[in-house]
């Protein structure tokens, strides 16, 4: 199959784009998962992405073993239509930790985007696995 990709253009670290849609959320695992709500940003098209994550809180989390991923998962409409994944990042905090504070991970759309929400796991689950997620999410 050929190369299709057309959106190769990157906004530049270093310029300060002002992001078309922010957001900052806390979302509390229940049995090793969290779900934040769909977010419509209300702007169509957007191709770009950057996802900051702190995990703040570690409990039921086993340390040097368990994963914790964040995903963003985004959508054409004001819902999640046409589903695409733009960033997995994944985890293993380490004895000692207190918080975890994951680098920015920057995330492309091909297809263009107006809504996303954002995705955690831990490979554990069980009523005492609840850690807590700060998200931020800012999009261009």
């Amino acid at each position: 199959m050929a190369y299709a990709t057309t959106n190769r253009n990157f906004p530049l670290a270093d310029s300060a784009w002002v992001p078309a849609a922010h957001q900052e959320a806390s979302l509390t695992c229940v049995t090793g998962a969290a779900t934040g709500a769909t977010k419509d940003t209300g702007v169509v098209g957007l191709k770009w992405c950057v996802l900051r994550a702190r995990i703040k809180d570690l409990t039921g989390v086993t340390l040097d073993v368990d994963t914790i991923t964040v995903r963003l998962q985004v959508g054409t409409g004001a819902a999640i239509t046409a589903p695409e994944q733009l960033i997995s990042t994944t985890i293993v905090a380490n004895t000692g930790d207190v918080t975890v504070c994951l680098p920015p991970v920057v995330g492309w759309s091909e297809n263009g985007f107006q809504s996303y929400k954002v995705k955690v796991d831990c490979s554990a689950t069980g009523a005492g696995v609840t850690p807590i997620v700060d998200v931020s999410v800012d999009c261009a």
